[in-house]
Formats: structure tokens, sequence, C-alpha cells
């Protein structure tokens, strides 16, 4: 069996590799398996948000498209200002629950601050969520919880790694029309971060499943 810090040290060599990638040149690697997947399914929205079939109502949904919901931006916690392993562990806590937000609000002010021009997962969410907004859709669902956390740090080229357990709620995406695209729940166990502080705070470089540590 392998021991929690050989897993970190594990993550540490495959995130480094991240470090140098650009969006341009990424690795199919670079995006972890966290990523929801749209089923099939793209069936009007009701007025159930469970999707009943007895919800009341035959209207056209295009005529009548869901509002989006009122969405509060996480707090940012005041550790992640800090250059230790505790800053780096909070700033990913911070990043992954910024996750759902973009996709509800639209709102990557955040994101961006936090993440590296060279993460690949960054990249991809800020990309589907710009789309998303551009079609004048969002998200509702998807709410994160973290079970565990982990780090160490600094290691070569003063990168920090961060280990979270983590679980996204089902989510889905709604569009203008009322057509809504399902998104499974996500269980990720060890859900891996590359950190590193900069001179205006952390930045991500990378991410990446864990699942073969």
């Amino acid at each position: 069996m392998v021991s929690r810090r050989g897993r970190m040290l594990w993550a540490l060599a495959g995130l480094l590799v991240l470090t140098g990638c650009t969006p341009a040149e990424g690795e199919e690697t670079t995006t972890p398996t966290v990523s929801e997947s749209p089923s099939e399914s793209t069936e009007p929205a009701t007025d159930d948000p469970t999707g009943d079939d007895d919800a009341s109502g035959g209207d056209d949904p295009s005529e009548d498209p869901s509002e989006p919901p009122e969405v509060e931006a996480p707090e940012r916690p005041a550790e992640m200002d800090e250059e230790t392993v505790d800053g780096a562990i909070a700033a990913a806590k911070y990043f992954v629950n910024l996750y759902p937000y973009v996709y509800a609000s639209g709102d990557l002010a955040e994101w961006d601050a936090l993440s590296d021009e060279g993460c690949g997962f960054c990249t991809n969410v800020r990309d589907r969520a710009s789309e998303l907004h551009d079609e004048g859709g969002f998200s509702v669902g998807g709410d994160v919880d973290i079970s565990s956390s982990d780090g160490g740090g600094p290691f070569e080229e003063d990168v920090y790694t961060v280990e979270l357990a983590v679980t996204i709620g089902a989510s889905e995406f709604v569009y203008p029309d009322g057509t809504r695209t399902p998104y499974s729940a996500v269980e990720d166990p060890e859900f891996l971060l590359s950190m590193r502080w900069e001179s205006e705070g952390w930045l991500v470089l990378g991410v990446v499943a864990g699942d073969d540590s």
C-alpha cells in the first residue's frame, strides 16, 4: 500500500510535468475525470426542478425559460493569503468551491485570478462556463463537499501539492429554450492540485485525478 506521503510525491512528479504545458500543447491527462460528462437527455425543463412529468402546464418551454438562480460567491478564506502548506490547502479548497459558482453565475474573476495560463483544467472549465453563459444559459446544482485534505511542499520549483477528497453533486445546464443537460454527481477521493505562490498570491498550476496513485 502506498502511503499518503508517497501519493503526494507521486502527484508532485505528475503535476510538475503540467506546469510547463500550455492549453494549446496540453495532453489529455490535464483534464481530470472529475469533469462531468453530459447524459444523452436534453428534455425540456418543467416547473418541477425534479423533472417529474406530473408538473402542471403544457406550454412551449421556450416561451417561459427558467430564470438563473441567485448565487453567492464562496467566501475567500484568510488563510490563503499565507505562503504555507495550510495556505495552499485553503486556496485549493477555495478554487474547488468556485467550480459550481462559475457555471451558475458566469463570474470568472476569481477563477481567472487563481488559474495559471498553463493549467489545462482551469482553461477547460473557463471555456465551458463562458460558452454556456454566452448562449444565455446557466447551471444549477453541483454543490461541492470536501471531506478531507492534505498538502505538502514546497518542492522543486517552489511547487506545493494538495490532495482533496471531493464530491460534486448532480447538476444541470439550463438553456434559454428551456432544455436542460443533466450531469451526474462525481466523487473523487484523490483530487490533486499543484500550487505555487506568486507575488500576488496562489496559482493553480495543474489538476489531475489520483485514482491511479
